[in-house]
């Protein structure tokens, strides 16, 4: 299963975004989530494929990093350019 999201006291923008899409992949609402897949097919395969290993499949970004071969930071930042990237992708078709 994926690891828990840490609490902040503060809003941090990464943490919010990966709620986000969390909730999106979660929703049960069927245009949401079509729109969300939609725009996640428009990103490159790695992404795809990472956005897939975290979100969809509930790998740790430790587990990612292992199989992919770098730094769990590494795989940090990816995942939180790919949420920042689809929420605005989202955002712009609201």
């Amino acid at each position: 299963m994926h690891e828990a999201m840490p609490k902040f006291k503060t809003k941090c923008s990464h943490v919010y975004v990966h709620n986000i899409i969390r909730r999106i992949e979660y929703d049960t609402k069927k245009e949401k989530k079509e729109l969300l897949y939609e725009k996640l097919a428009e990103l490159p395969e790695e992404d795809q494929d990472l956005y897939r290993l975290y979100f969809t499949e509930g790998y740790s970004q430790e587990e990612i990093a292992v199989m992919k071969g770098v730094s769990q930071n590494t795989i940090s930042k990816k995942l939180r350019r790919i949420a920042r990237q689809l929420t605005e992708m989202c955002r712009n078709e609201v």
